[in-house]
């Protein structure tokens, strides 16, 4: 790798993972005693989602008395509030798989709060804006109702009165064929954390409009557990099935021109998830298994790309031999593809600068500003339904 890393983005790679080694550890206590620059630190942290795990890792290593008062204070003030966000989001999520095993409806928790309890070592170092769902669209009526009656409503936030306005039926049915979800559900909140509580149904673990790829959610849910979450029973993919949707969700947002363009795309916790998961979960996960449902649904690029960029941005650190072996074994013969990123058309077009240098620098967008695709233009499509 020919472009230098700073030490301050080389903290935040360090505390990105759940479990480190003890070099990694005196790494760390290196940087904090050289007086990194805080304010990039702070930046960066806030837009890779890091600065719960910061916390947590400084203060298991009692650091934090190292950093200037006031700074300590902010980090551990984050900290309470991202963890008072998540229990409010557990008691809802309380309240939703009860409703869907009282009306029969199979659907899987994703992302963010699944993986905040099973492979974060505290709930607040890993945070998320909504619950994610996946269900099979037969069970969208029910899926509804339960929402409906704790509250939910399927609309958009009108940015003008910041209220929720129910979507119509030509905006529910355009997100639905056009995206990988049903149209959002919404609900005020009363906590002075959360303005509005959201829930994602996701009918795919793919993408919608022009994507290549098949992956039957039927069957993915048909192989779905059960676990507790929070001490509530909740649905979850199972070892193999979690991991590969964790690679397509962060697939489709790296490379997608719209995802790109509102600088959603390149996010460390993402490739946080897939390292922290492996470790966590490397023993649970089969991987013969795992490459065979790869290969016969055509997504070996998609995960190759995942693989790479994880190693790629962990090094020696990536303690799972099983991924290194697996990124092996799917290793494709052309490999352009690492360096494209995909139009709205489906056109592909090739990164002038490496991933380092995009990773850390949010004006990577300028480099693709015509002919992209941007969530608000879809916003406004959908508006016009009204």
């Amino acid at each position: 790798m020919d472009y230098v890393i700073m030490k301050e983005w080389e903290l935040l790679i360090l505390v990105s993972k759940s479990n480190l080694k003890p070099a990694e550890d005196e790494r760390i206590k290196e940087i904090v005693s050289a007086r990194p620059d805080w304010r990039e630190v702070l930046y960066q942290g806030t837009t890779h989602r890091l600065l719960g795990l910061l916390h947590h890792h400084l203060k298991r290593l009692r650091l934090l008395d190292w950093l200037e008062r006031d700074l300590g204070n902010l980090l551990s003030l984050h900290f309470a509030a991202i963890g008072e966000k998540n229990r409010a989001y557990y008691g809802e999520l309380q309240m939703i798989a009860e409703g869907f095993r009282r009306t029969g409806v199979r659907a899987a928790l994703l992302k963010g709060p699944l993986l905040a309890w099973s492979v974060y070592p505290e709930i607040e170092t890993r945070y998320s804006n909504d619950l994610d769902f996946l269900a099979q669209l037969s069970d969208v009526n029910r899926i509804t109702e339960v929402l409906n009656e704790l509250g939910y409503v399927q609309g958009i936030v009108d940015k003008e009165t910041n209220e929720i306005v129910p979507a119509t039926r030509k905006q529910k049915i355009f997100h639905q064929m056009s995206t990988h979800e049903l149209q959002e559900f919404l609900k005020p909140s009363k906590s002075r954390l959360i303005e509005r509580f959201a829930v994602d149904i996701n009918h795919s673990i793919l993408w919608g409009g022009r994507c290549p790829y098949t992956i039957d959610t039927a069957a993915l849910l048909s192989r779905a557990v059960s676990v507790k979450i929070n001490g509530e029973e909740v649905i979850r993919l199972n070892a193999e099935d979690c991991l590969l949707q964790l690679c397509c969700h962060l697939y489709r947002e790296a490379t997608m021109a719209h995802w790109i363009e509102d600088s959603r795309d390149l996010k460390i916790y993402k490739f946080a998830d897939i390292i922290n998961y492996v470790e966590r979960f490397e023993q649970d996960i089969n991987w013969i298994q795992f490459e065979r449902q790869v290969r016969d649904t055509g997504v070996s690029d998609l995960v190759y790309y995942v693989f790479h960029h994880v190693v790629m941005l962990y090094g020696d650190s990536t303690q799972s031999d099983a991924l290194r072996s697996s990124m092996e074994r799917l290793h494709p013969q052309d490999l352009t593809f690492l360096e494209e990123y995909t139009l709205e058309d489906g056109e592909r077009r090739r990164w002038q600068r490496s991933f380092f240098e995009r990773l850390f620098d949010t004006n990577r967008v300028l480099e693709i500003s015509a002919g992209g695709a941007r969530e608000d233009q879809f916003e406004s499509v959908k508006k016009g339904l009204s």
